[in-house]
């Protein structure tokens, strides 16, 4: 495969200063049947855009990019996993590692 650096967009970090960042998150509970889950509230800075995503969410975002765009790196994610996902320590610890992911996606 042929790698090559996508145009620069809006989003681009390095050229017109745009930040993407994880700025807080919350437990949902939809309903009692279904499962609760964590939604990640992510903004874009100065821009504004402000939208809450859960974790297959960027599953879902990642598994598109590598679809659309074949022979282009995308970042990894961290693992999925159901054990201790909603302890305030390993919540801290995904956003990181989302938050990086979405960075490096700007960057390119």
């Amino acid at each position: 495969f042929e790698c090559q650096k996508l145009e620069s967009n809006i989003l681009s970090d390095s050229s017109n200063g745009v930040r993407v960042v994880i700025t807080g998150h919350k437990t949902v509970r939809p309903s009692i049947v279904l499962p609760k889950f964590v939604s990640y509230k992510i903004e874009t800075i100065p821009l504004g855009w402000e939208v809450r995503r859960r974790y297959t969410d960027f599953i879902t975002l990642r598994e598109a990019l590598v679809r659309m765009f074949p022979g282009i790196f995308v970042p990894p994610l961290p693992q999925k996993t159901s054990r201790g996902r909603f302890a305030e320590e390993f919540i801290e610890e995904r956003k990181v590692y989302l938050e990086h992911f979405l960075k490096k996606l700007v960057q390119s």
